[in-house]
């Protein structure tokens, strides 16, 4: 059955028995079919499906709507107050599927009559809690500035008790990250206050409300204990630690003058009753040592003196004899006998020893 310019309406009802094209134009480059039987995913129909061509496979008593000019589109317009509106446009020439809307509104998506996503010009919300995962391979999310995540509940009813945002660090496999920051080696010009850094917090600002005196311990960062379990009850495990860290290291054309791991600032803000750049709890729960600070024997000992510089290292000054290393700016000083006139108490292996001062310091 043919509608050509001829029969520009359908003034009567029209049967179309079944795999008969209702055909549209002269040429009949658009037709549409009730295709009886199962028609196969990439299976060609005359008249309806050409070339080499790409789709699914449907049911039979399927409705199958083509174009078969090459490059031409199909356009599903509706009218918005008097004025036509594309809605959807199947482009034949770039094979997209676009979605339109009017201005100011949005496409959504509804599944059994509830909306679930709702996209707007620059915003996609989801209706509802939403899971966004993958059957192969990863997501990438690749923003051109920033990414910024920004929960908008801010009561505690609205907040779980994870947090305002909760990232699962499950994974099975061995020596692989939960997290891992792959920071494409960046290129900045050098100058005196040039700097790049992977990671900046803050600054954050916490505002209470009332004075009652708060005697818990505030933390802006909180890294919990890592609980190592195995289902064999011989495993031994001989290290263990919440950071490793490495300090920055000289690369192509650097003299690097001062390197460290962790670098404790002044604080900026107030003027706290006690200020202190490490506090180390006492430890208790070692079966035999309980050691708040260890320094490993193995590095080169210190030649050089640097001003307004303490250091501490350990040292071995025999076999099987580490101890401790100062250096310092001051130096020591030969003197004649002098008469003790203080005592500092010190545990050294367990026993305690009696180290003679003086006040006399030339």
């Amino acid at each position: 059955m043919t509608l050509g310019r001829t029969y520009p309406i359908i003034r009567n009802p029209k049967l179309v028995a079944d795999d008969l094209l209702l055909r549209f134009g002269t040429d009949s480059d658009i037709v549409a079919l009730n295709r009886s039987t199962v028609l196969a995913a990439d299976a060609e129909v005359t008249n309806v499906i050409e070339g080499t061509s790409d789709h699914w496979g449907v049911a039979a008593n399927s409705l199958i709507i083509s174009n078969i000019t090459d490059d031409g589109d199909i356009l599903l317009l509706v009218s918005k107050a008097g004025n036509s509106q594309g809605m959807i446009l199947l482009d034949g020439s770039t094979g997209d599927l676009e979605l339109g809307a009017a201005s100011g509104q949005s496409v959504d998506t509804f599944i059994a009559g509830v909306k679930e996503i709702d996209y707007a010009t620059g915003a996609l919300a989801f209706q509802q809690a939403t899971i966004i995962s993958t059957t192969a391979g990863g997501i990438t999310l690749d923003p051109t500035t920033t990414l910024i995540i920004t929960p908008t509940a801010n009561t505690e009813a609205a907040v779980t008790a994870t947090g305002y945002y909760t990232i699962d660090t499950r994974t099975g496999v061995s020596a692989i990250f939960a997290h891992s920051f792959n920071a494409s080696a960046p290129t900045i010009a050098s100058g005196a206050t040039a700097r790049w850094g992977l990671f900046d917090w803050g600054p954050p600002q916490l505002n209470y409300t009332g004075a009652t005196q708060v005697t818990s311990l505030e933390r802006l960062i909180a890294i919990r204990e890592l609980v190592i379990a195995s289902d064999t009850v011989t495993l031994t495990v001989d290290k263990a630690t919440t950071f490793e860290i490495v300090p920055p290291g000289e690369g192509t054309n650097v003299s690097l003058t001062e390197s460290s791991a962790i670098r404790i600032l002044n604080g900026v803000t107030g003027t706290p009753t006690t200020l202190s750049g490490i506090i180390i709890e006492g430890l208790t729960t070692g079966s035999t040592n309980n050691l708040q600070l260890v320094m490993l024997v193995g590095g080169t000992e210190p030649v050089n003196t640097v001003a307004d510089r303490v250091g501490l290292y350990a040292v071995d000054i025999a076999a099987t004899r580490t101890t401790l290393g100062i250096r310092c700016e001051e130096a020591v000083i030969g003197t004649a006998e002098l008469a003790s006139t203080h005592k500092l108490v010190v545990r050294i292996n367990g026993v305690s020893y009696g180290i003679m001062l003086t006040t006399t310091l030339t």
